[in-house]
């Protein structure tokens, strides 16, 4: 019982942490740099458990500042359904910070991506694209999403 509470405090306190750097752009980049599958995933299901609001609300709030990165557009495509479904219970929760972390992440999702950070060329990018589909429109075909929005 001991072990799994300081396993959760631990976990709160890193999510606590990471999400503060990742509001810094240069520890923003070192972090995309680090990201791969399999920590795509774990930070999609943390951001995406209800069970602790604050751990969920820290991971959300990471994945939401490193949208900006084509990399991490590319990572997170395939975990586009468990993005929705996080964004779909912040819009709904109480608390008015879970709502604004959700509509500021759907609109950049939407948005599609920008120019990298640093770029000197003021060109956007053409959208991410797999199959033909780019994220933004697997996020705009959530009517729900839209609907809470509107």
């Amino acid at each position: 019982m001991l072990s799994i509470d300081i396993q959760e405090d631990s976990l709160h306190y890193v999510t606590s942490c990471l999400a503060e750097l990742a509001k810094q752009e240069g520890a923003t980049l070192r972090m995309v740099k680090w990201m791969d599958e399999p920590l795509t995933k774990r930070l999609v299901r943390l951001a995406g458990q209800r069970e602790h609001t604050e751990t969920s609300f820290r991971a959300a709030s990471i994945i939401q500042n490193m949208l900006d990165h084509e990399k991490m557009m590319l990572l997170l495509k395939c975990h586009i359904s468990e993005i929705q479904a996080y964004l779909r219970n912040f819009l709904t929760h109480q608390e008015v910070r879970f709502q604004q972390l959700a509509i500021s992440t759907f609109c950049r999702l939407q948005a599609g991506t920008s120019s990298p950070p640093g770029s000197t060329s003021g060109a956007l990018p053409a959208p991410i694209s797999s199959k033909g589909k780019s994220l933004s429109r697997a996020v705009t075909y959530a009517p729900e999403l839209t609907a809470l929005l509107a």
